[in-house]
């Protein structure tokens, strides 16, 4: 149960960072600011873009460590070691 609620939320997430970084819904709100624009030197859609790209991976980081351990605190399914033995 808990893996296929995990598989879901990471497949949301993926069609929502491919929306969000698809040209079309990109260029409408790249394509509306100032061409001009800068920001310490770059272009203020290109931290935007870097930006949201940043919040796809650290949304997919919390989902990954979150689906990690349990909702009590427990470790996954290799108890307090990893695959290999080794403590986390």
């Amino acid at each position: 149960m808990k893996h296929t609620l995990l598989a879901q939320r990471l497949l949301a997430l993926a069609v929502l960072g491919w929306l969000v970084l698809d040209f079309p819904l990109l260029g409408t709100v790249l394509g509306s600011g100032d061409a001009g624009a800068m920001l310490l030197g770059w272009p203020r859609s290109a931290w935007l873009l870097f930006a949201l790209w940043a919040l796809v991976i650290v949304v997919l980081a919390l989902l990954m460590e979150r689906g990690a351990y349990g909702e009590d605190g427990e470790h996954g399914e290799h108890g307090e070691r990893g695959e290999r033995g080794e403590r986390d």
